[in-house]
């Protein structure tokens, strides 16, 4: 059974509210991502998470950071799409080869040339997914010169990612090798 087969993936296949949904967010994104097909038996759930997404990507944190996170995140989750989707993206937003291959391998004491803040923003989303909680040491270095709500961005971007990956795996099911 594919992830099409899960869930509904083409516009024949839903109910009018469903449709409606699938419109709505295909007109403020111009194609309606793959995760948001397994919430569309929920229109209104789709919808809501469509305007999550929408607020984190548009915080204070940066498109490095950004970029990371969900970079960490597919490497936790061992989602191979989230992997492939946001590699080249990261690497665009200025994440050095040598920062995305440490995440690859899990190396997050070896950042390479990763700035400050995009280092300790990798380490705090690391620990985040690996031992689903953030040590004092870990969060006080991503706090260092950053207000609450930016830290509120940078554990919403953490959701957001992980939430995505969830609903990646849900459909393909093939966890990746991304070691």
């Amino acid at each position: 059974m594919s992830g099409d087969d899960r869930f509904p993936a083409g516009k024949d296949r839903l109910d009018a509210q469903q449709l409606a949904a699938y419109e709505r967010i295909q007109a403020r994104r111009g194609a309606v991502p793959v995760p948001y097909l397994s919430l569309l038996a929920r229109p209104d759930l789709a919808e809501a998470f469509e305007q999550f997404s929408a607020l984190a990507w548009q915080g204070r944190l940066t498109t490095d950071v950004q970029e990371a996170i969900y970079l960490v995140t597919a490497r936790a989750y061992r989602c191979a799409h989230q992997w492939r989707n946001h590699e080249k993206k990261a690497l665009a937003a200025g994440v050095g080869a040598d920062t995305v291959a440490a995440i690859r391998a899990g190396r997050f004491d070896a950042l390479g040339g990763a700035t400050p803040e995009l280092a300790r923003c990798i380490r705090f989303a690391a620990e985040l997914h690996a031992h689903d909680s953030v040590p004092d040491e870990v969060f006080d270095a991503a706090a260092v010169q950053a207000d609450p709500a930016w830290m509120s961005e940078l554990v919403g971007f953490c959701a957001l990612a992980a939430s995505i990956a969830v609903l990646l795996n849900v459909r393909e099911r093939a966890p990746a090798n991304l070691s």
